[in-house]
C-alpha cells in the first residue's frame, strides 16, 4: 500500500502516516477515513506526523485536494508535522498558507523523527494561547532548520 498510518504512541495522541513511492488522493482518502475513525475512538485531540521521505511527488490538483482534505478535518485533528518534505511540497504549503492561512495554520515541518516529535511536544493543545505560541516557536524554529540563510 503506498500510505500506511499507525498509532506513534501507546498514549493515542499522535497518528504516524508513511508515505511509500507513488500515491494517489484516493489512497490518502482511504487512509484519513481510516484515521478518522481511530481518532474517533479516544475522544480528544491528535496529532499527526507525515513521513514523505520515501514518497515519490504529489499527485496532480495537489491545491484543489488540499483544500477539501482540509475542509474535512476531523474535529480533534491536532498539528500535523510534515517530515522529509520536499522543497515544492514547502512551497505548496506556503502558498495555501498565503491563500488562505486557516487551512494549513496547524501544519509544520520537520526534517527529521526527532525534530516531528519536538515539535509536537512543545505544542499544547491546540486552541491554547500558550500552546499557539509556543507553536510559532517551534514552528519558526523548524523553518530556520528548513531553510538556513
Amino acid at each position: 500500500m503506498a500510505i500506511t498510518m499507525d498509532w506513534a504512541n501507546d498514549a493515542h495522541t499522535i497518528i504516524y502516516y508513511t508515505v511509500n513511492g507513488r500515491w494517489s488522493w484516493d489512497d490518502l482518502q482511504a487512509v484519513v477515513k481510516h484515521a478518522h475513525a481511530m481518532i474517533d475512538g479516544v475522544n480528544r485531540p491528535v496529532d499527526s506526523i507525515v513521513d514523505l521521505r520515501k514518497g515519490l511527488g504529489l499527485p496532480a490538483g495537489p491545491m484543489w485536494h488540499g483544500r477539501r482534505l482540509a475542509a474535512g478535518r476531523h474535529p480533534n485533528s491536532g498539528c500535523m508535522v510534515l517530515l522529509g518534505a520536499p522543497l515544492y511540497v514547502k512551497t505548496l504549503f506556503d502558498t495555501m498558507r498565503r491563500v488562505n492561512p486557516s487551512t494549513v495554520k496547524r501544519v509544520r515541518f520537520a526534517n527529521s523523527p526527532e525534530e516531528a516529535y519536538t515539535l509536537l511536544a512543545v505544542a499544547e493543545p491546540v486552541g491554547t494561547s500558550r500552546g499557539l505560541a509556543l507553536m510559532t516557536v517551534a514552528a519558526e524554529t523548524a523553518n530556520l532548520l528548513a531553510y538556513p540563510d
